[in-house]
């Protein structure tokens, strides 16, 4: 198990650029927390929901309702970052802005498929992105501890 390339990068990028990051995964609690303490990723979330977490598991939206009330933010500005379908459909019913990381689980084409608001094809292209949106000033759930941009070519959506 390893950290994407960039993915770092990218948290450092969104911790600055996002009120605050939560972590939503199909993972259970005690391998996320070991994974992220490996990593030194822990201290980038502010809440985590894990798939052993008292909540449906995802697609349905109940997990990302909880990181929302927790955190304190409404579920309408805040924007996932998935490596799934299955993120990306979350999203969907959770009314969340659905960003899909092409790096992970699922194929590119699938995610397109599925179609969320962009895809970004490598931790990079989604670091890039948020330097240049001067506007990010809400909060993001992130999945898969990295991040998403639009288009096959880095953005499109």
């Amino acid at each position: 198990v390893s950290v994407y390339q960039g993915a770092t990068e990218l948290l450092n990028t969104a911790r600055g650029r996002f009120r605050q990051l939560a972590l939503a995964t199909g993972k259970g609690r005690a391998r996320t927390l070991q994974l992220l303490r490996r990593f030194s990723l822990d201290s980038f979330f502010g809440n985590i929901v894990c798939g052993d977490d008292p909540h449906p598991g995802k697609p349905h939206p109940a997990g990302l309702f909880a990181l929302c009330q927790t955190l304190g933010e409404p579920a309408e500005p805040t924007v996932m970052l998935g490596d799934s379908t299955i993120d990306i459909e979350c999203a969907r019913r959770a009314s969340i802005t659905a960003f899909a990381a092409g790096w992970g689980f699922s194929s590119l084409d699938a995610l397109y498929g599925v179609g969320p608001d962009a895809v970004f094809e490598s931790p990079s292209a989604f670091t890039a992105w948020m330097r240049a949106a001067p506007h990010l000033r809400r909060p993001i759930s992130l999945d898969q501890w990295a991040g998403a941009a639009p288009e096959r070519t880095g953005t499109h959506g």
